[in-house]
């Protein structure tokens, strides 16, 4: 992996990753709910385990933002500061704009990986 990336380029991949894997099992017609909604807090755990990962597999980080201990668990603070508004709710591909860093990170087979 020789690319670094955004903590929100991350995020952004994590939610339409979460978006097509409940799609394809919509499209499955699966009853089994194994999908559930990407909420905010879910978000900041799924980037903690995914540096946590990408430094213990990959000796590098994934993404160059600092991680912060706060009370409810670890936060990257550019990704709180765009996703906090939504609060409990479910994160969806609306909230975000940039597709274009998804075929950048599938690309990527490290990143990808992790």
């Amino acid at each position: 992996m020789n690319q670094i990336y955004s903590a929100l380029d991350i995020a952004t991949w994590f939610i339409y990753k979460n978006y097509a894997e409940k799609k394809e099992n919509q499209a499955s017609n699966d009853d089994y709910e194994v999908y559930e909604s990407l909420t905010h807090l879910k978000l900041q755990k799924l980037l903690y385990y995914a540096q946590g990962i990408s430094l213990s597999q990959n000796d590098c980080v994934l993404f160059k933002e600092k991680i912060e201990a706060w009370e409810h668990g670890p936060v990257v603070k550019s990704v709180f500061n765009k996703f906090s508004s939504k609060g409990r709710t479910e994160i969806t591909i609306e909230d975000v704009s940039d597709a274009n860093i998804i075929r950048k990170i599938e690309s990527d087979t490290k990143a990808r990986e992790v």
